[in-house]
């Protein structure tokens, strides 16, 4: 939503194109895993690739969104530790619950 309504209000004069990409960032399930183990040392994780990984891998490695960052000033807001930081444990562990329940 904040990727919408900045470039809705950006300048039309510094807009090149009508279509952008935009990016934040991206983790591996072992990098999320190893970051809630850091906060809940008892949760285990098991997965998997299944037929979704062959969808995955033809995907581009990343989304170029160098126009949008020059054109009108996008930055993600948010990474992998921020996120974790936004959370409370609580809350962490009903996600992870949660999510470990759709992928069984």
């Amino acid at each position: 939503m904040r990727s919408a309504i900045e470039l809705i209000v950006a300048p039309n004069n510094k807009l090149t194109r009508r279509v952008y990409n935009i990016t934040a960032f991206s983790a591996t399930p072992s990098q999320v895993y190893e970051s809630i183990k850091k906060f809940i040392p008892e949760v285990q994780a098991q997965y998997e690739p299944d037929f979704r990984e062959e969808i995955a891998l033809s995907w581009p490695n990343s989304v170029d969104d160098s126009f949008a960052r020059r054109d009108w000033g996008w930055q993600h807001a948010y990474d992998l530790v921020s996120i974790r930081s936004r959370l409370s444990n609580s809350s962490l562990s009903v996600c992870v619950s949660v999510c470990l329940q759709n992928f069984e």
